[in-house]
């Protein structure tokens, strides 16, 4: 493991192994299989270690982070990382930025699915979950347990080490962008954008008395940005309130009834204008995979109607890349199982595997 991480590297597993899924037929040995192309399984955590020798090498890392813990009743995104891995490889320019360590998969966070962030645990489940979870550690009682929690704490420390790489993260419920987002807001400041595809705002204050969510992540991301406009939401369709009451609070919204064709290239000139005015140099890219129109994306908890292509995603991914710097971007809320059918779980998966290589494609 690369020394620079430290005791980072504890809270991490290789890739697939972030949750126990052979229950439900995967098995993470599979897709690290197909990552480091060893035939003795017993060469694979050994090769996994030895990636992390490569981050100098680096242009941009994948974390997944298999929780969905934050998220509403119909649950299954804990499952998205491996199913997007597993249709990301068959793409051989993705095997060919792995094996020239341009891209390097870091693996899962190592979740325990009853937790979402530290704050909401009392100290004496932190130690028992500590002792649980990191065993002989002799720096267990210093590590958090729970995702939002380690995910934050494993960024500040990659980013300290390699400070220039870029993160794509793969949830997980859409509550794993909030740490990425303070993380990312403590570093740049009133540089840093956040666009973020969603078919809802997310920006409730709290949601059932519970602060940090998948329904209120932004509203705090958004209230760390300052209420400045340096928030743009795109493809907003789900929500009980006009664009004036969000807007009020100083987030830019462009709704998915005012992504029509004709109009595509001008939306996303406005939007570039709207970040460059509001002063966005640096910009997190943060993509819920239910703000594609669920003909392309019905595999999630909340799959919408009438939402956008995604053609015009990756449009408007290649755009962003091209006028700000790409300091991290995701793709959240795949849940592989709720799907009405097997193609349609596939065109989901196939349709998040796009979004991950164009965002980690060189500009």
């Amino acid at each position: 493991m690369n020394k620079l991480l430290g005791e980072a590297s504890v809270l991490m597993r290789p890739p697939g192994a972030g949750i126990f899924t052979l229950s439900a037929g995967r098995n993470p040995l599979n897709i690290q299989r197909k990552i480091y192309q060893k035939s003795k399984d017993a060469d694979l955590s050994r090769a996994w270690e030895k990636s992390y020798d490569h981050l100098d090498r680096a242009r941009a890392v994948i974390i997944g982070v298999p929780s969905d813990s934050g998220g509403g009743i119909r649950r299954g995104a804990a499952h998205g990382p491996f199913a997007i891995r597993d249709t990301l490889l068959r793409q051989p320019q993705y095997h060919k930025w792995l094996n020239e360590f341009e891209v390097i998969d870091l693996g899962d966070i190592a979740v325990n699915p009853h937790f979402l962030e530290d704050s909401m645990l009392n100290e004496r489940t932190i130690a028992a979950a500590q002792n649980a979870m990191y065993g002989d550690s002799p720096i267990r009682h210093t590590l958090p347990v729970a995702p939002l929690t380690q995910f934050e704490f494993v960024l500040r420390k990659l980013w300290s080490a390699h400070p220039k790489v870029h993160v794509f993260a793969i949830g997980g419920d859409h509550s794993v962008a909030w740490p990425m987002s303070k993380v990312l807001i403590e570093r740049y400041g009133k540089s840093l954008g956040i666009l973020q595809i969603d078919a809802h705002t997310d920006l409730l204050d709290s949601r059932l008395g519970v602060e940090i969510c998948f329904g209120s992540w932004s509203y705090h991301a958004n209230e760390l940005l300052g209420r400045s406009g340096r928030m743009v939401q795109v493809g907003i369709r789900q929500t009980l309130q006009k664009r004036e009451h969000w807007e009020a609070m100083g987030v830019k919204q462009i709704w998915a009834e005012d992504v029509k064709q004709p109009t595509e290239r001008r939306i996303t000139q406005d939007i570039v204008t709207h970040l460059r005015n509001c002063g966005v140099k640096q910009l997190y890219f943060t993509n819920d995979i239910d703000g594609t129109d669920e003909r392309f994306a019905s595999a999630t908890g909340t799959p919408a109607a009438k939402g956008l292509t995604p053609k015009f995603v990756l449009n408007l991914i290649k755009r962003l890349k091209s006028e700000f710097q790409w300091v991290a971007s995701d793709i959240m809320e795949v849940a592989p199982d709720l799907g009405p059918s097997l193609k349609d779980r596939a065109k989901t998966c196939e349709t998040a595997a796009q979004y991950a290589m164009e965002c980690l494609r060189k500009v």
